[in-house]
């Protein structure tokens, strides 16, 4: 459904179909002139329900009207309850606030591996957030896109150099408990 102008009357529609089709694990509505309300009705995708396969891999990319209180309810529903692993939200308009919020929901997230900001208006203080993260809570995270936003290398290098540690802790515990 990429590039779709599908927005949020679409989407509607489209999400009373895939409730009918348990076994939809990746949906892709990048670049479909989303907003906060269409971002909320994705959310009542990510719950995982008795019988249903949840989403697994969501891509966002490029939908500029979705505002902080949408990134706001989409880190409520990762941080509550799903099992999404891979989150595309490349060139949105993100920033700061909406880095923090998301934060959060990867630090609760035990399932989260992917997740992609490149673009998205994010500054080293955000960029700080996702260190913290990454450098003091367990996490499943493996990869931290921040390219293409106002984040030096040195602190992308930290970030990248905190999830390979936490990687290799992860195949040492793996290796001592067999």
């Amino acid at each position: 459904l990429h590039g779709n102008r599908l927005s949020d009357d679409g989407l509607k529609y489209l999400v009373n179909a895939l409730q009918a089709h348990p076994k939809i694990s990746s949906l892709d509505v990048g670049d479909c002139d989303l907003t906060d309300d269409g971002l909320q009705q994705i959310c009542i995708l990510l719950p995982p329900e008795e019988g249903k396969t949840c989403l697994h891999t969501l891509t966002l990319t490029g939908n500029n009207n979705i505002t902080q209180m949408g990134w706001s309810y989409l880190a409520i529903a990762i941080a509550a309850s799903s099992r999404l692993r891979n989150l595309y939200l490349d060139y949105n308009k993100i920033g700061n606030y909406g880095t923090g919020v998301l934060a959060v929901a990867m630090a609760a997230s035990a399932t989260l591996e992917k997740v992609d900001f490149e673009g998205c208006g994010i500054t080293e203080s955000g960029a700080e957030l996702l260190f913290d993260v990454v450098a003091n809570y367990p996490t499943s995270l493996k990869d931290i896109n921040l390219a293409d936003n106002d984040v030096s290398e040195e602190l992308q290098e930290q970030i990248k150099q905190c999830l390979i540690d936490d990687d290799i802790e992860d195949e040492d515990d793996d290796s001592q408990a067999a």
